[in-house]
């Protein structure tokens, strides 16, 4: 994660204004993003500190009188706000800074882009769209088909509609006898290889086809080709895109992978990460305690 936010968003950022508080809170807030604190820990602190300081600047009044400097600062920390939390209310404050920006002719593509990424990692497909339209994005992602109905609730979530080249949202019951729930994603090469070994056992296998439900986390990428492509080849349990983090309140890490073996609803136990020697025997203890494995 940390080659990730260091590329993403700049550090050591040096502001025009005339104190520089601005920049010092930007570097702090980026500060607590690259820490290698549980990614729990650092969502709440990004929380805490975006709030503290930077939601005062969210109004138009604020807004209008900032330096120019100050305002691409303020609109930055509002995108690293919206990327780790994934909170609607943040992704709302960077389109309050992009339209300022756009006001004073500041706003350029990149902008736009992280905008329309957040609105993808929340599923506002119709708001996307109309950035695209409206600024002519030619490197965004394209938004595959999609097929979303209101009245699905639940634990929500995408499968690969073969038929249409897209994605269809379904309500996934997990509340029902038992379920392993991987936090997973095709890019993540720690996935690819429990995917890999759970195919080769074919004790763990005959339970994860069964059973398995390997989740990919919202993020600002749909990656569609990948996942279709993890979809077909995944021969254990489903394959799903997670409609939004709320939706699946028992995940308490979207680190991949994470197990979560659920019976009736409740989560039993978790397994974390798949380390270069396996996880195999905290797999079969799991599997114990939901009662499908055999104690002998």
């Amino acid at each position: 994660m940390l080659v990730l936010v260091i590329s993403l968003f700049p550090i050591n950022v040096k502001s025009g204004s005339a104190d520089g508080v601005m920049s010092d809170e930007y570097n702090y807030l980026i500060s607590i993003a690259n820490s290698d604190k549980d990614s729990n820990v650092n969502i709440r602190e990004i929380k805490s500190k975006y709030d503290s300081f930077f939601l005062e600047y969210q109004n138009d009044a604020r807004l209008e009188h900032l330096s120019s400097d100050d305002l691409e600062l303020l609109y930055r920390s509002s995108n690293v706000a919206a990327f780790f939390t994934q909170n609607i209310r943040y992704v709302k404050y960077m389109r309050m800074d992009v339209d300022v920006l756009q006001r004073r002719g500041l706003a350029h593509d990149r902008h736009y882009l992280d905008l329309y990424e957040s609105y993808i990692s929340l599923r506002m497909f119709d708001e996307a769209s109309e950035l695209i339209k409206n600024h002519n994005l030619r490197y965004a992602e394209k938004i595959p088909h999609v097929i979303v109905s209101p009245k699905i609730k639940g634990s929500r979530a995408f499968i690969v509609d073969k038929e249409r080249c897209g994605l269809k949202l379904q309500s996934v019951n997990i509340n029902d006898g038992v379920k392993i729930v991987i936090v997973s994603h095709p890019l993540c090469h720690f996935s690819r290889n429990a995917s890999d070994y759970i195919e080769s056992n074919a004790l763990l296998k005959n339970y994860f086809d069964q059973h398995a439900i390997w989740l990919v986390p919202p993020s600002r990428k749909i990656e569609f080709d990948l996942v279709r492509e993890w979809s077909s080849n995944h021969q254990g349990g489903s394959t799903m895109l997670a409609y939004g983090r709320e939706d699946w309140s028992m995940i308490t890490s979207w680190d991949t992978p994470t197990f979560y073996f659920l019976k009736d609803g409740n989560v039993v136990d978790i397994v974390a990460g798949w380390p270069k020697e396996g996880n195999e025997a905290a797999l079969w203890a799991a599997l114990r305690k939901v009662g499908l494995h055999p104690l002998n």
